[in-house]
């Protein structure tokens, strides 16, 4: 059984259109779901201190300043 991180790199845009592009400590940790990010905010496997590339402002910024995450 694949684990929730594991399971991220598989994109379903017609259900889940939200994809970040997530980073910690400058290691690029792909592109997730939002709603995994959701899941592993809660499971602690990410936290709100880490990073994604916001595409409005072109700048890697922390995920507590996402709208659906803060």
């Amino acid at each position: 059984m694949k684990s929730q991180r594991e399971q991220f790199h598989t994109i379903d845009h017609n259900t889940d259109p939200v994809v970040l592009h997530v980073a910690r400590n400058g290691t690029d940790l792909g592109k997730i779901k939002l709603s995994v990010v959701h899941s592993l905010l809660s499971s602690g496997e990410l936290a709100k201190t880490d990073h994604y590339f916001d595409p409005h402002t072109q700048k890697w910024v922390t995920l507590d300043s996402h709208p659906e995450l803060g």
